[in-house]
């Protein structure tokens, strides 16, 4: 199987995964037990999760 089919199979795990991140970024930046590097590396796996999920939707709706 190629990366694309794999890519258009989990495409709606990857957007919710990004989603739930940036729901622990917003809980844990208002508890403040959330900061510095920890914040900002949820942020960039939140913004490639969810980027590979548009990339995943984007494959999926391709024409064959």
């Amino acid at each position: 199987m190629s990366f694309r089919a794999w890519l258009s199979r989990l495409s709606m795990s990857f957007i919710v995964l990004g989603v739930v991140w940036l729901w622990e970024i917003h809980r844990g930046t208002q508890n403040g037990t959330l900061g510095g590097l920890r914040e900002g590396v949820y942020y960039v796996g939140a913004v490639v999760l969810l980027g590979l999920g548009a990339m995943g939707i984007k494959e999926r709706h391709r024409r064959p």
